[in-house]
């Protein structure tokens, strides 16, 4: 194969790459404690609208997203939120022309986070590819353990751990880097990952 076809192969495989990890890190911000802590939610008002067949939804919410994972959120100021919000609530089932909702507060409540999590899910997963892009150009698939030692230490000590994970990330990192060329196991490692 000559080097002209080589490289638009290997810069699609690059790309490909980039996007299966955007997406990979997209998914995981989808779950709590991993992408998003809720410290506080609760309902102020849930009105039906029975000719429309939705209902108007208020709520109180107190939540911190992790800043791995949602970096358009945190670049636009929002990585910690407090406050009220609204959403119109579509209903989870219709019989003719009437519409079911879950009785409950409590039982609405993922669907108001899902509201939260989700309201800028395109610009965080292009900001997500740039990052993932960023690191596939560099060349330095090991720059993912940084990542995902700030994914990890959001889990478990918030922003704090975020922190301490990226640090723990990048110490292994550089451990890599200087490992990598007498050991068979971190040759192993680098075919699998470049």
């Amino acid at each position: 194969m000559s080097t002209s076809t080589r490289k638009p192969i290997v810069l699609l495989r690059k790309l490909s790459v980039a996007i299966v990890f955007a997406l990979f890190l997209a998914l995981l911000g989808i779950f709590d404690g991993i992408g998003y802590r809720v410290y506080s939610i609760s309902e102020i008002s849930f009105d039906r609208q029975g000719l429309y067949g939705y209902a108007d939804a208020a709520f109180k919410c107190d939540m911190l997203y992790d800043p791995i994972l949602y970096p358009f959120y945190w670049n636009v100021g929002s990585g910690h939120i407090n406050g009220s919000f609204s959403m119109i609530y579509i209903p989870d089932a219709y019989s003719g022309s009437r519409a079911f909702y879950p009785p409950t507060p409590r039982e609405r409540y993922p669907a108001y986070i899902m509201h939260l999590v989700s309201w800028g899910s395109l610009p965080n997963l292009v900001v997500l590819f740039i990052l993932t892009a960023a690191v596939e150009i560099i060349g330095k698939r090991s720059l993912y353990l940084i990542i995902f030692g700030g994914v990890i230490g959001f889990y478990f000590l918030q922003l704090e751990g975020v922190a301490i994970g990226m640090i723990i990330g990048s110490i292994l990192f550089m451990l890599f880097l200087k490992y990598q060329r007498g050991n068979p196991l971190l040759r192993f490692w680098q075919i699998i990952w470049q």
